[in-house]
């Protein structure tokens, strides 16, 4: 603020001080005169908005980085139990910020695929939700994953697409996590004991979701290609 005479960084007792110092000289109690003063008060003002704005941006993202730490413990604990995600950070803040931007990386997806994940994966999930409030996409397919696990999951409220396949979830597990998910689209069933009469009944219950059952539909059988797939779908 060159009314002033401050230069950025400043706090506010550096405004309060400057401010006393210039009002000295051109208050109109002073000698000073009208225009000048209310220009210097108009300077204080914005130099007051300029400190509050740095503080609370400053603070914010204090808080960012304190989650941050705790989100990269989360990623790290998924991808030890074998867990392959996508991530991403928001692109407006990737152009303002650079590689500061990591602070607001967010979950897209996971694949969990295979039978050492079950129902305590779904647990450790519905246990940090709070840093899944982005994921669209889980793949836990061919696991041993049961309704129990698919009640859990239901707490994932922005997820679109879930791929359950050749896993011992019932329709009753399907129908209760797409009555607690808002957003979800599709449901991969194929390989389960859901039945055409099942079927047939969950897509009457919920006509905008599509439920899949070509084994096919991830072109091929490998579990990380299909990963991939699945998620262009979702995330394209």
């Amino acid at each position: 603020m060159k009314r002033l005479g401050l230069m950025p960084p400043y706090t506010k007792e550096d405004v309060h001080k400057a401010y006393k110092e210039n009002a000295k000289t051109v208050h109109p109690d002073h000698g000073g005169d009208p225009v000048s003063f209310n220009r210097l008060r108009d300077a204080h003002d914005r130099a007051m908005e300029y400190v509050e704005f740095r503080a609370s941006r400053r603070d914010w993202l204090s808080a960012q980085v304190e989650h941050y730490t705790q989100y990269l413990d989360f990623v790290g604990d998924l991808e030890s139990r074998g867990c392959t995600l996508i991530v991403e950070a928001e692109d407006w803040r990737q152009r303002s910020w650079g590689d500061f931007a990591q602070v607001t990386e967010r979950i897209l997806a996971v694949h969990a695929n295979g039978p050492k994940f079950n129902d305590e994966l779904a647990e450790y999930l519905h246990s940090n939700r709070q840093f899944l409030g982005s994921i669209r996409l889980i793949d836990i397919s061919e696991s041993e994953l049961t309704d129990a696990g698919m009640q859990r999951l239901a707490s994932l409220s922005e997820l679109i697409r879930i791929d359950i396949r050749n896993t011992s979830v019932s329709a009753e597990g399907v129908r209760q996590l797409c009555q607690g998910l808002q957003r979800i689209e599709a449901v991969h069933i194929g390989g389960t004991s859901i039945n055409w009469l099942r079927r047939l009944k969950l897509r009457r219950s919920f006509p905008d979701i599509e439920f899949i059952i070509d084994m096919n539909i991830s072109l091929d059988s490998s579990p990380r290609t299909r990963f991939s797939h699945l998620a262009e779908m979702t995330l394209g």
